[in-house]
């Protein structure tokens, strides 16, 4: 993730492939965000870099947000529960999401 990254554990969801995988954003900066999946995942592969998601989740500020993003990384955290960490860039960031960084600081 790029530089001035803030923390900011906001509830969240990742749409993919028809499927909804609930979780944490961690961390986000101006591109990119951290977000950890509380979800069952199947396999890792349900979640590969270079693959496009949609993140919704309701801003400190009370408005929601729909962000187109890539998979960048990912990260195993724990086998048994099968969850991950991932690393996201934000496709073409919306004003309203440059915006929104300003009350995360």
């Amino acid at each position: 993730m790029e530089k001035n990254s803030n923390k900011a554990p906001l509830n969240a969801k990742v749409v993919s492939g028809g499927r909804i995988f609930d979780g944490t954003i961690e961390s986000v900066s101006e591109d990119g965000l951290e977000y950890f999946i509380t979800s069952f995942i199947k396999a890792s592969g349900d979640l590969i870099p270079s693959k496009l998601v949609n993140i919704n989740f309701q801003a400190p500020t009370g408005e929601t947000l729909n962000l187109n993003c890539e998979l960048m990384w990912f990260l195993e955290t724990s086998p048994e529960d099968k969850t991950l960490l991932v690393g996201m860039k934000i496709i073409d960031p919306p004003l309203t999401y440059k915006e929104i960084l300003k009350h995360l600081n």
